[in-house]
């Protein structure tokens, strides 16, 4: 049987309603240590923020995080997978959609499942080499 998302799916996804500002968003990733919020109307799914809309937004002239709500930078172009998709595919739609997150649904939102999910999953799975040490290389540039 192939790992499906829902073995490694977190089941308390985190929400933000489109009504909050671009700050209370970013405070929310802060205290959640998350890179991207599920963003919700009534409860209704509408689409994500990451982490890296709030960079490319903040770092805009004249933009004030008080004065924008998050759903006014939603992407409403979001991704759903199912908890019976198998990581594989989860991790080819992520790259094809350039996603860190995807949501899960199973009629509502059941969970999230993120890339670190799933290369911790790959990295737990693979057999340990039998050496002594593992240097990683750094680079000086």
């Amino acid at each position: 049987m192939k790992p499906q998302v829902r073995h490694l799916m977190n089941r308390d996804p985190v929400t933000i309603d489109q009504t909050y500002t671009v700050h209370e968003t970013a405070q929310m990733m802060i205290n959640f240590g998350i890179d991207t919020l599920i963003v919700t109307d009534l409860g209704q799914i509408l689409g994500a923020v990451t982490y890296r809309d709030l960079l490319e937004h903040l770092l805009s002239p004249r933009f004030d995080p008080d004065d924008v709500t998050v759903g006014e930078i939603t992407d409403e172009t979001i991704t759903l997978v199912r908890p019976t998709t198998s990581l594989g595919d989860a991790a080819e739609i992520m790259l094809e959609d350039d996603r860190t997150t995807l949501p899960v649904v199973d009629d509502d939102l059941v969970g999230y499942i993120n890339f670190t999910d799933i290369l911790r999953a790959i990295h737990l799975a693979k057999p340990r080499a039998q050496t002594d040490s593992f240097e990683p290389a750094h680079y000086i540039i």
